[in-house]
């Protein structure tokens, strides 16, 4: 709670000084891929953000993706809805999904690209 009234403080004096940089230009916006739906692609990315890999994204999408790096199986020892994001550690791509695993609570899973 400390924190929030800081930072509010903040806020209101850089607001009222003119502290604030101007506003930018608006940014171009592409899109680069527009999800199909199983079986052949995936839908429903979720929270995921995308992770950069070698110059390749790579993100996840809670169904489908069966064209793509990999298709989860479900339970009882790969797991299904990956709905978080990924995380590239020297290259291997780390997760989490919900669903699968021995006790079906999720598992953590790593891929290599």
């Amino acid at each position: 709670m400390f924190s929030l009234r800081v930072l509010n403080i903040i806020l209101a004096g850089s607001l009222s000084t003119g502290l604030l940089a101007p506003p930018a230009r608006a940014a171009s916006e592409a899109v680069v891929h527009s999800f199909q739906g199983p079986p052949n692609d995936g839908s429903s990315p979720y929270y995921a953000g995308l992770v950069d890999v070698g110059g390749t994204l790579y993100g996840t999408t809670e169904f489908g993706g069966a064209n793509g790096v990999h298709s989860f199986k479900g339970a009882p020892n790969d797991g299904s809805n990956p709905q978080a994001g990924l995380i590239n550690v020297g290259g291997v791509l780390y997760g989490t999904t919900v669903i699968g695993g021995k006790s079906n609570n999720g598992t953590v899973f790593k891929l290599k690209p």
